[in-house]
């Protein structure tokens, strides 16, 4: 999704003849945003591929998944920044991701999860 998202831009951009620098700007805070989601989902699938089970690795694992629900939307927001107004449109693919990024739905919702990860945090039992 990403390399379509900056490609995309990059051809709007150079089609309306724009000043390259603020192109410059955008894509690399785009690429910034981006990794912010790239780390914590890297991490996650460590985890899964590698660690034993247990309160520690499920509480880094909530964590984890917790920055990527947060930095998820921000590359989807920065393309559609570069993009402009256009990209609202359903004919625009931009349209299509924004709308998809938009389901927030996990069995374990931010409150609990939260909670869960301070009593870990606090050395507290997890079955209180």
């Amino acid at each position: 999704m990403h390399t379509h998202l900056v490609a995309t831009q990059a051809w709007r951009w150079r089609n309306q003849k724009a000043p390259v620098e603020p192109l410059l700007m955008r894509v690399a805070q785009e690429q910034i945003v981006l990794i912010s989601a790239q780390l914590p989902l890297a991490r996650m699938l460590d985890l899964a591929m590698t660690a034993q089970p247990s309160p520690a690795v499920s509480g880094e694992g909530m964590r984890s998944r917790a920055l990527l629900r947060r930095a998820s939307r921000a590359p989807v927001d920065k393309a559609m920044e570069l993009a402009g107004g256009g990209s609202f449109y359903r004919a625009d693919k931009l349209e299509r991701f924004f709308r998809d990024i938009q389901v927030r739905f996990h069995p374990l919702q931010d409150k609990p999860q939260t909670i869960m990860a301070g009593q870990h945090a606090l050395g507290l039992s997890l079955d209180d």
